[in-house]
């Protein structure tokens, strides 16, 4: 350019291509004797050339030692001058310059410009490929000059490599990884997915967790989804070949667009009996958010006497005391937690929550109701209050017609509806002799009892001297109006407010884990949201074994399509199985934060198969031409035909 003062438009000036290289390395604090490589403008004109050469000599070729020039290019040697994009061109080339360490030939350079004054210039055009420095910092400037007098210069520099973080990085090497695929059509997913086979077989030594970061946060996520759970690359083929042939597998999620949105989701909060040791531990070394709660979790049970929470969770030595109420249930409510910041971290967020008996202190927790430190304190008292009952009752779980079940009941003077779980799956509770007694007589009736391992006769009379420990705790603590649809067990309503004397309540009475999952499901309900998706928060999916008998015995008409999605499962793989949850829930049209997964240290994006495009031809057909008379013109039409 001519920077405003020159003979007419095309008139490039010296002077004023001087004076923008010099604001651009003023403003990037560096010298001109820094700079390794300039990408020129190059217009290869017999008039632009020599002003810009002039320009560059005298800004970074001055003073330079005659065996280290400045090395001069222009991308446009290769692919032409690409007008308004040719700036952007150069910049592009400038990048892959410095952090390859290495400057191309120019290409198609056979005779020199005479007009060029070359000897002396502190430049060189390289005809070879020539090396940058292997360490330090590299530099380059990129020049661009537009017609009427616009020049611009930028200076670009090698990135510094980035020092290794503090703390944990995320998943370890050799972890299970997810990765997602989508397509505008069914056809288009199965092509992707055959190009993915294509590409790992084209890249042996790979890395999983850069390929999988790189689809899952540099894609668009289209209608027709798929996400893949693999742990090595040869599993990753075999769920690719399976996704390419429609066959079903564990570890492939598909699904299509989805017909009412996204899934309204429901997080259930498990009870005592689901726990075990090491449950969470491949969470907790994966994933810092989780890690983080169930630390900040450990300093208050420790302030409160507790045995250490990691200890206790993560500690084969300490898998009896696990199992006893009194550290089961504050371990069990810092878990849950744990699990629920975890989820709302990877995007999904909850439209109501439900708890079942202890769960409901977690349930309070993420609803806002209560601070994590004052659903820790309860969960303390009321685990050691409930263990310090007399250890004589005992609780058997009943699968049959329920007014048979609570026709019994009814007869035995101490034994108490402890909870009804579904509409034909009922627990009850009481002294261990009225409750042999009962069960003989319910398998008489055709009733299917099951005795249930536990220390005391939870939600009965039993339990009445936990209440007054429990209140006094409760009668401390400041409860707040939930944020979050929190629907109470103990009624099978949504809560409004709580107060102390509710606590104890909720510990003596029946839990009501079937009405109150009615009320997530009720489409017509005046307040709180229909749920199609139900995350279970907690070791195992229990409550959402009960959820499915609800759904199997509600009426025929109720085919709602439904998310079934566990946090853990006992025996199986902790990442595995919260993969293949957030996969399902992505599949089904849910919005999932897949960098969330990555940790604090995310590995590098590598390149990736692009997405296929289903071309398809449409022709015109011209009508005919009108005759006075005739009814009708013939109306144009379409015709489609894939290439």
């Amino acid at each position: 350019g001519h920077g405003g003062r020159a003979n007419g438009l095309t008139a490039p000036r010296t002077s004023a291509q001087r004076a923008v290289m010099a604001g651009a390395l003023e403003r990037a604090g560096v010298e001109p004797g820094q700079i390794d490589f300039v990408e020129a403008h190059g217009t290869g004109t017999a008039l632009g050339d020599p002003v810009e050469w002039e320009a560059l000599a005298g800004v970074y070729g001055r003073g330079r030692p005659a065996d280290v020039p400045c090395l001069v290019g222009s991308v446009k040697t290769g692919i032409g001058h690409l007008e308004a994009a040719a700036g952007i061109a150069g910049l592009i080339k400038a990048v892959l310059v410095v952090r390859q360490r290495e400057v191309p030939p120019l290409l198609h350079l056979t005779t020199p410009n005479r007009h060029l004054d070359w000897t002396g210039s502190g430049l060189a055009v390289p005809t070879a490929r020539r090396a940058l420095p292997a360490d330090g910092t590299v530099r380059a400037g990129v020049s661009s000059f537009g017609f009427g007098g616009t020049n611009a210069h930028v200076i670009v520099e090698s990135a510094p490599e980035p020092p290794a973080p503090a703390g944990q990085s995320g998943a370890p090497d050799g972890a299970v990884h997810a990765l997602s695929l989508s397509a505008h059509t069914e056809t288009a997913l199965t092509t992707l997915a055959g190009r993915y086979r294509t590409h790992l077989a084209a890249h042996p030594g790979a890395s999983l967790a850069a390929l999988c970061r790189s689809a899952n946060t540099g894609r668009s996520h289209l209608p027709h989804r798929a996400v893949l759970t693999a742990g090595t690359p040869a599993e990753l083929d075999a769920c690719l070949g399976a996704l390419t042939r429609n066959e079903p597998a564990l570890d492939v999620a598909r699904g299509g667009p989805a017909h009412g949105g996204a899934p309204t989701v429901a997080f259930l909060f498990g009870g005592q009996g689901t726990q075990y040791p090491g449950m969470g531990r491949e969470l907790y070394d994966a994933h810092p958010v989780f890690a983080r709660t169930l630390r900040r979790a450990d300093e208050v049970l420790r302030g409160l006497g507790e045995i250490p929470l990691l200890d206790l969770l993560f500690d084969p030595e300490h898998a009896e005391d696990l199992a006893r109420t009194r550290y089961c249930q504050p371990a069990l409510v810092a878990l849950e937690v744990a699990l629920a910041d975890l989820w709302e971290s990877c995007g999904v967020r909850p439209a109501a929550v439900l708890g079942h008996s202890v769960g409901a202190l977690a349930a309070a927790c993420v609803a806002g109701v209560l601070s994590l430190e004052d659903a820790l304190t309860l969960a303390v008292v009321r685990g050691r209050a409930m263990d310090e009952q007399p250890g004589e009752g005992a609780m058997i779980a009943c699968v049959g017609d329920p007014d048979t079940v609570r026709g019994a009941a009814a007869g035995h003077g101490r034994v108490a509806l402890a909870a009804v779980n579904a509409p034909r799956h009922l627990v009850l509770s009481g002294p261990a002799d009225r409750i042999a007694e009962l069960r003989g007589d319910l398998e008489r009736e055709g009733v299917t009892v099951r005795p249930l391992a536990v220390s005391h006769a939870f939600h009965s009379p039993l339990m009445a001297g936990a209440a007054e420990p429990l209140l006094e705790a409760a009668r401390a603590v400041e409860f707040h109006a939930p944020r979050v649809p929190w629907i109470s067990d103990a009624t099978g309503e949504p809560v409004e407010r709580v107060d102390a004397e509710y606590w104890v309540r909720h510990l003596l009475g029946t839990v009501r884990f079937a009405e109150g999952f009615a009320r997530l499901r009720d489409r017509d309900a005046e307040h709180g949201p229909f749920c199609d998706a139900f995350v279970e928060i907690g070791p195992h999916p229990t409550l959402l074994n009960l959820g499915r008998s609800a759904v199997a015995d509600a009426p025929a008409g109720d085919a709602r399509p439904t998310l079934w999605l566990p946090s853990l499962r006992r025996g199986a793989p902790d990442r595995r199985t919260l993969l293949r949850s957030l996969g399902a829930h992505h599949c089904a049209g849910g919005t999932v934060d897949w960098s969330a997964l990555d940790g604090e240290r995310p590995p590098a994006r590598v390149p990736l198969p692009h997405t296929p495009f289903e071309r398809r031809t449409y022709r015109f057909q011209a009508p005919t031409p009108h005759q006075e008379g005739d009814p009708m013109p013939p109306q144009p039409t379409a015709t489609g035909t894939a290439l």
